[in-house]
């Protein structure tokens, strides 16, 4: 049991310096209690004297081993308090959550002071959620002498001594990000003096401030940071309300990057233009997430134009810096949109920038028109337009930058214009004969135009991923730098023969270069022989290495299988199958066509004899001269219309019907001729319609205004007689009743067309004898 004890305290607490602790507590145990059936802390043998020295050995061990320090890595401590010392070896140390109370902390000179701690090259003060005040004295970094990084991430109060990083002369990184209680006033005052932080190059300060009033960076906070070696400064997501950009370009002349990204930057100040053209001595410039407002306006602009040496002049010194980052600077509701405008760059450009960041900024539509012949923008090289939901690029933006070498126009919404503006969406990149880098992933592109690339011969990566493709259409023979071409998450299924030869065209081009195509997570099929092609190319072409592509296609299970030389040989198996299928189809399709043609043959010759027969019986009751079958038909037509009846259509009509049935009499009953003088006019109408088996009626303007040919029409209607309608020239559909209308509209009509003083028929008799005939059969067999 006591072994027991002494291990349990030894493993349990990793501490190297409360161990005694420990070892004194037990021999207070043990000497009174040699073993553990005798172990009695609080009988009434027990010497109050050991049990209150037990008491205190026990309270000062729990506290002592609440301090740990744990080794991250050979060269990284991390501890939650700050030792007197450290073990060798040790050059980075993180102190972590050291502050146990809600009281003040006070670093003094007193600390970091062992030889042990001069070899430390980074320091990390970090603590979490104690609200405390910490108190840096005057020179209280001043024994760690090799000093490089320090890291005060510390959301608490703090006060700093004017003399706080004296010594630290050889600090290159200072890190105050977190300090959201830290006063810039007193920041500057403790690098101010060319006795601190001679070496320091980057100054990092997110957060810096924000619970109190916004900081400004003005004259006196540049004279700070003057006689150091600053290159990069960093105040992301601070609150500022006023940058003097002349004092600190004038101050601090080795800057080369400066962050302010996330921030409320409300005030530039700009003073001498001399100073702010130091400007292009910036390598970053990162904007990025801070409002646009102070720079430029943003509406719809609609059949606008601007000119270059109408904008104000400060607002070019913004793209003097190698980069700038403008990354959301539009967001919300906001955003661009222009349509039928026009911006003449009437000057020589200004801007220095090389790369421009303008992501996520919702610059949705740029028709904008950009007339540049005599001025360019020939520095810029890289552009990234990525996530602005674009929907249209007017070409003569990028032709104003004829020395583009990387384009990024990821995930936007370039297939409306390459639906809607085929030909502008064709011209995007003929201006570009130095572009390097194309992205337009993410853009739902169905279809790429043939001619998209042809003034891009310098392209070596091409990313067409996360689109719609299904084929390869546009050229690529003359791309012979190309290196990758990204066709990864598309609707790619099969290859056809024109894309799998574009392809091919690279290689052609290319000779022994490799290059390399990516058709991953594209649900490619092999699941039918007409795969077969894409699948032997995919497998023997040098462009895509099967065995590190990890590539997948559809079988006919609809499972999902992995590429590799046996695919080719389920493939065939496939065709071999499906020849045998249509083999066996065709057999089977062509016996059934021979029968079906059978069949038809002789359903034809039946329909043909049995028409004959019909036909026979109906001559034979029109030779009897019974009933309805008196008259073939009765012939309506105006009075108006009695010379063209007799000239040109009674006779011939008349002739062709005998000739026809075979019966030498009249077979057109007309109404002057078969009318009983006396009787009643409409009797003896209906009496005449009745006798023939169907009506024709000669159509003309003066028929559709008789009453009376309206009365005979109508009569034939009731009586559910066949009608054939003769069009007497050009007829006006406006006086026709509804009946006529709908047969006019509904049936095939006998035109007569006027010419030459002639009328003339736009068939034969023959047919509409014929047809009349099959008309009457079809009607008394229903």
């Amino acid at each position: 049991m006591s072994y027991f004890l002494v291990d349990f305290f030894v493993l349990s607490f990793n501490v190297k310096y409360s161990r005694w602790h420990v070892y004194l507590l037990l021999f207070f145990l043990f000497k009174k209690a040699p073993d553990c059936n005798s172990l009695n802390i609080v009988g009434k043998n027990m010497d109050f004297i050991y049990f209150f020295a037990i008491i205190f050995i026990f309270w000062s061990t729990v506290s002592a081993l609440n301090y740990q320090c744990n080794e991250v890595d050979a060269s990284t401590l991390q501890c939650n308090y700050i030792p007197k010392d450290i073990p060798n070896g040790f050059t980075r140390v993180r102190i972590i959550d050291f502050l146990k109370e809600n009281k003040t902390f006070e670093f003094n000179s007193s600390y970091f002071m062992s030889k042990n701690w001069e070899d430390v090259t980074e320091l990390q003060l970090q603590d979490h959620g104690h609200i405390a005040e910490i108190i840096f004295m005057e020179k209280c970094f001043i024994g760690l002498k090799s000093l490089r990084e320090l890291h005060m991430n510390l959301p608490t109060q703090i006060q700093l001594d004017s003399d706080v990083f004296v010594g630290l002369d050889n600090l290159k990184f200072l890190d105050l990000s977190e300090c959201v209680y830290l006063n810039l006033t007193e920041l500057v005052k403790s690098f101010t003096g060319s006795n601190k932080l001679p070496s320091l190059e980057t100054l990092k300060a997110s957060n810096l401030n924000i619970y109190n009033r916004g900081i400004s960076f003005d004259t006196q906070f540049a004279e700070a940071l003057g006689d150091k070696q600053i290159t990069s400064l960093d105040f992301s997501y601070t609150k500022i309300t006023e940058i003097n950009i002349t004092a600190v370009l004038q101050y601090i002349q080795t800057l080369k990057n400066v962050n302010i990204s996330h921030s409320t930057a409300s005030n530039f100040i700009y003073g001498n233009k001399n100073e702010l053209q130091k400007l292009k001595n910036i390598n970053m410039f990162d904007m990025c997430h801070v409002p646009v407002s102070w720079l430029i306006p943003f509406t719809r602009y609609v059949n606008m134009a601007w000119n270059y040496s109408d904008f104000p002049k400060p607002w070019n010194y913004f793209f003097y810096p190698k980069i700038v980052n403008m990354t959301s600077r539009i967001t919300g509701t906001g955003s661009i949109h222009t349509v039928n405008c026009t911006y003449i760059i009437n000057v020589p450009f200004q801007w220095k920038s090389e790369e421009l960041i303008i992501k996520k900024n919702n610059i949705k539509h740029l028709d904008l028109k950009m007339e540049c012949s005599r001025h360019k923008i020939v520095t810029i090289k890289h552009i990234n337009a990525a996530g602005n939901q674009m929907e249209f690029l007017h070409p003569s933006i990028l032709g104003c930058t004829p020395n583009l070498e990387k384009l990024d126009l990821s995930n936007n919404k370039l297939h409306k214009m390459a639906k809607e503006n085929h030909l502008l969406f064709q011209q995007l990149f003929q201006s570009l004969s130095r572009l390097i880098s194309i992205n337009l992933s993410f853009n739902r592109l169905q279809v790429i135009p043939e001619n998209l690339f042809t003034e891009n011969r310098d392209l070596e990566l091409i990313d067409f991923s996360h689109n719609e493709l299904e084929q390869v259409t546009f050229t690529l023979k003359h791309l012979y730098k190309l290196k990758v071409l990204n066709l990864q998450y598309n609707r790619i299924k099969i290859l056809s023969s024109l894309s799998i030869n574009n392809l091919n065209s690279i290689f052609n081009t290319l000779g022994n270069t490799t290059w390399t195509l990516d058709l991953g997570d594209n649900p490619i099929s092999c699941s039918n022989c007409e795969a077969k092609q894409f699948i032997y190319w995919l497998t023997h072409t040098n462009s895509v290495s099967i065995s590190t592509a990890n590539l997948a296609c559809t079988t006919l299970k609809n499972t999902r299988r992995k590429i590799d030389t046996r695919t080719l040989d389920d493939v065939n198996n496939i065709c071999k199958r499906t020849i045998m299928i249509i083999s066996t189809t065709v057999s089977v399709g062509f016996t059934f066509i021979i029968v079906l043609i059978v069949i038809m043959v002789i359903y034809k010759r039946r329909k043909r004899a049995n028409k004959r027969i019909k036909r026979g019986e109906l001559v034979n009751r029109l030779q009897e001269g019974q009933g309805q079958n008196e008259f073939v038909a009765f012939l309506s037509y105006s009075s108006e219309d009695k010379d063209f009846v007799d000239n040109f259509l009674i006779d011939d009509f008349n002739e062709t019907l005998q000739h026809m049935t075979g019966i030498d009499r009249n077979l057109i009953c007309t109404g002057d001729l078969y009318l009983r003088p006396g009787f009643r006019i409409l009797d003896e109408i209906s009496l005449c319609i009745e006798r023939a088996s169907a009506f024709i009626v000669v159509v003309s303007d003066s028929y559709n205004s008789s009453p009376y040919c309206h009365n005979e029409l109508d009569i034939a209607y009731r009586l559910q007689k066949p009608i054939v309608l003769f069009i007497k020239g050009t007829v006006d559909e406006s006086l026709m009743t509804p009946v006529m209308k709908s047969l006019f509209n509904s049936n095939v009509r006998v035109l007569w067309t006027f010419k030459n003083q002639d009328y003339t028929m736009m068939t034969s008799w023959q047919n509409v004898c014929s047809s009349l005939l099959d008309l009457i059969i079809q009607n008394e067999n229903i």
